[in-house]
């Protein structure tokens, strides 16, 4: 799951520990990954997968 959450928005007192509280959450379990968009690049490219266009997924016969 990627979240992203913008300052303008996530900024606020109520968002920002609403995040907070499921940040704790999912850190609870011993098999969560927090990555960064470079690690997840990196994983991507490591598993040397055959790219697929958006027409490929979408609107392929």
């Amino acid at each position: 799951m990627v979240m992203t959450v913008h300052c303008h928005f996530g900024g606020r007192p109520l968002m920002a520990a609403v995040f907070d509280k499921l940040l704790r959450y999912f850190s609870q379990f011993p098999d969560v990954w927090f990555a960064r968009h470079r690690e997840l690049a990196q994983r991507a490219l490591d598993q040397e997968a055959e790219e697929v266009t958006y027409a490929q997924r979408f609107f392929s016969a």
